[in-house]
């Protein structure tokens, strides 16, 4: 699971649930560093905040779906 989010009590406390729940999480917390991770692993889900600085939530989304379609 990607986890995209700038604010970092927010990252930090999506983290947590999400690994308490048995999830591996790697989270970013600008745009730019999501599609980053995004290229070095899979993910079976992203979790987008959409005020990121540097490539909003949406601008993030389209790069991600356009790294899948190279796979």
């Amino acid at each position: 699971m990607l986890i995209a989010e700038d604010e970092a009590t927010v990252r930090m406390m999506l983290e947590a649930e999400m690994e308490d729940a048995g999830h591996d999480v790697a989270a970013a917390a600008v745009g730019t560093a999501a599609v980053e991770l995004f290229g070095e692993q899979a993910f079976d889900l992203a979790i987008i905040d959409m005020g990121l600085p540097g490539i909003h939530g949406n601008g993030l989304a389209r790069r991600l779906r356009q790294l899948i379609r190279r796979w």
